[in-house]
């Protein structure tokens, strides 16, 4: 990959994660895993190396087992603004659709970027994604809202650095 006559360099392994494709159900998946802290880019220059920095964080959020709020719009959007409040965003709008028989999606529109929640009550599961760019906002205090709201019984955060480039 290049970036600006620069060859990028991503430490990338493969890890075995123990958890369910499905409540209930098991099995051992192998999952990429990017240390993007570590991600280097190195000039046409061997030896010479530039550290990276991110534009943005986005937290992508999985949570199962949700005991609570999958189906309720205004709690989703009562959150959805503390969320924002709690990251230190700035807030452009909130707006939550309901779907028929169930479910919801739900965003709030934030100067830094968003906030989004998908919700699956047959399932109990709830899909997040919190992506801020900069360096005002702090997306992982946000999920402490959402997780009072919904109380899952598992939850993983994957964060992925976005906009890597040089420092």
């Amino acid at each position: 990959m290049r970036l600006c006559g620069r060859r990028l360099r991503f430490l990338l392994k493969y890890v075995p994660v123990n958890k369910p494709l499905y409540p209930g159900g098991g099995a051992v998946l192998w999952e990429p895993t990017i240390d993007s802290q570590r991600a280097a880019c190195f000039p046409n220059h061997p030896g010479e190396e530039v550290r990276m920095k991110a534009l943005g964080r986005h937290l992508v959020v999985e949570m199962w087992g949700c005991k609570a709020n999958l189906n309720e719009p205004e709690r989703i959007r009562e959150a959805l603004a503390e969320a924002v409040e709690q990251a230190q965003a700035t807030n452009l709008g909130v707006h939550v659709h309901s779907f028929n028989p169930h479910g919801i999606s739900g965003v709030a529109v934030i100067a830094e970027s968003h906030i989004s929640i998908h919700t699956w009550p047959e399932l109990g599961y709830v899909a997040l994604d919190v992506f801020t760019c900069g360096d005002k906002a702090i997306p992982e205090a946000a999920l402490g809202v959402l997780r009072d709201l919904f109380r899952p019984q598992h939850m993983e955060v994957l964060e992925i650095k976005r906009g890597l480039r040089p420092e």
